[in-house]
């Protein structure tokens, strides 16, 4: 069977920041390593990074270089609180690369973000 490549998606660059990066290390350390491989990715607002391994992401195909293998990212978990994941501007990111994520959509977060 094929293991999906989950993007944990956390961090952020609003005072919510250290709980997001909390939020993200809970479901790394929940996720069935057997089903999925998942990677942690701290999202700030000039540079994606894969932790622990301290790898770029490249945000032109939503992918990163790890020992020499190209990983691209399946689906999205967003632990991100407060912007860019509750206000709508991940969401949007993701529609346009056709990246499934699990939250709602850009309009919903963007409406009711406050």
């Amino acid at each position: 069977m094929h293991k999906k490549n989950v993007a944990v998606l956390c961090g952020g660059y609003t005072a919510e920041r250290n709980i997001s990066l909390g939020s993200g290390e809970v479901v790394m350390k929940n996720t069935d390593t057997e089903k999925y491989n998942s990677y942690k990715i701290i999202v700030n607002e000039d540079l994606w990074i894969v932790d622990p391994q301290n790898v770029a992401v490249d945000l032109d195909d939503f992918s990163c270089v790890i020992d020499n293998e190209k990983i691209k990212f399946d689906v999205a978990f967003m632990a991100i609180h407060g912007s860019p994941g509750e206000d709508g501007k991940l969401q949007g990111y993701l529609d346009m690369k056709k990246i499934p994520y699990t939250c709602c959509g850009v309009i919903a977060a963007s409406v009711t973000f406050n």
